[in-house]
C-alpha cells in the first residue's frame, strides 16, 4: 500500500446553509505530528453568502454552490478512474493460476454511491441568469418591491 500523500489540496467541499446563510468549506488532511499517530484535518471556510438578503447575492450563493458540485463531481471521477485503473493493474499483476477468483474480485465503479444518474445531475444544473419566477409568472422581488412601493433593479 503506498504511503499518504500530503500535498495540501482540498479534496473534499463541504456546505452548510443555517438561517438563509450557505457557506462552503474545503478540507485535507495534514500530516500526523508525530510517527503512528493518525493524521487531523484542517477545515478552511471558502466564503458565506446571505441567500434571502437580495438575488444577487442568492445567484452569486447558488452559483457558487453549483460550481463546487460540479467541481467535485470532477475530482470524484478522477479518483474513480485512478482507482480502477490501479485495481486492475494489481489483479493482472497478481493473476496466476493458483489464485481463487472468488477471494480477489475488483469491482469497476464509474460513479460516485449517489443513485442520480448522469442525466438527473445535468438536469439539475441551471444557469445563473435565468429569472426566478413564481406561478404567476412574476419574480417574486419585483412582486415585493410592487406591494412595498420600491423600484428594484434586476440584472
Amino acid at each position: 500500500m503506498d504511503e499518504p500523500t500530503y500535498d495540501g489540496n482540498a479534496y473534499t467541499v463541504t456546505s452548510t446553509y443555517h438561517d438563509g446563510t450557505l457557506k462552503l468549506y474545503t478540507s485535507h488532511p495534514v500530516v500526523p505530528s508525530s510517527v503512528g499517530h493518525e493524521p487531523e484535518y484542517a477545515m478552511t471556510q471558502l466564503n458565506s453568502w446571505s441567500m434571502t438578503g437580495n438575488s444577487s447575492a442568492f445567484y452569486d450563493g447558488a452559483t457558487a454552490y453549483r460550481n463546487a458540485r460540479d467541481w467535485m463531481k470532477e475530482i470524484r471521477d478522477c479518483l474513480i478512474e485512478a482507482a480502477n485503473k490501479r485495481a486492475l493493474e494489481s489483479q493482472q499483476n497478481s493473476s496466476s493460476p493458483t489464485t481463487d477468483p472468488s477471494t480477489s474480485t475488483t469491482v469497476l465503479v464509474d460513479s460516485d454511491t449517489s443513485t442520480e444518474s448522469e442525466a438527473e445531475f445535468h438536469d439539475a444544473e441551471w444557469s445563473s441568469k435565468d429569472p426566478i419566477v413564481d406561478e404567476d409568472g412574476i419574480q417574486p422581488l419585483k412582486r415585493a418591491s410592487k406591494k412595498l412601493g420600491t423600484t428594484t433593479t434586476m440584472n
